[in-house]
């Protein structure tokens, strides 16, 4: 667990932290931030989704990267501190078409990839910021309790906030 500080998470890792700190996850154009928190203990994490599936055995290094091998680690992260899953609350900030490739499927098929690895796991998306054509950026303020995501150029706005 981090303590009160701020925190970037890049490609392919999955960051957690308990209370205090604020993890903010580099700009994500196709990529897709997965926060995921637990509001009785206040711990919260991101994983930073690049790309669709299961990770290839020659990309064991980078498995993380790949939707299948992040939500399960991220997962397996929140159960071995005794947190039930069914409690956490997903949310998901990303997924954009920045290349604006008119017949992209790779953003298509990570979205679609991280929802099914979420379903598998019995967890549903709580809020999210997905699509458009440009790049996203996802804040999880543990200190306010507070998600928040910026799309392109434009301030940062509230996603959700734990705080009744």
């Amino acid at each position: 667990m981090s303590s009160s500080k701020t925190i970037f998470v890049a490609p392919g890792e999955i960051i957690m932290a308990q209370k205090e700190g604020v993890l903010i996850s580099t700009p994500l154009g196709s990529c897709i931030a997965c926060i995921a928190y637990h509001k009785t203990s206040r711990i919260g994490g991101i994983a930073h989704i690049m790309l669709p599936g299961n990770a290839p055995d020659k990309h064991i290094n980078d498995k993380n990267k790949y939707a299948h091998n992040a939500i399960k680690a991220f997962v397996g992260k929140f159960s071995a501190r005794f947190i039930p899953i069914k409690e956490l609350l997903i949310f998901l900030i990303g997924g954009a078409n920045v290349l604006k490739k008119e017949n992209d499927t790779l953003v298509e098929a990570i979205t679609t990839s991280v929802i099914n690895e979420l379903k598998q796991n019995d967890l549903m998306v709580t809020a999210s910021s997905l699509g458009g054509n440009e790049r996203h950026g996802a804040i999880l303020d543990l200190n306010r309790e507070i998600i928040f995501f910026s799309i392109g150029n434009n301030h940062k706005e509230i996603l959700y906030t734990f705080r009744d």
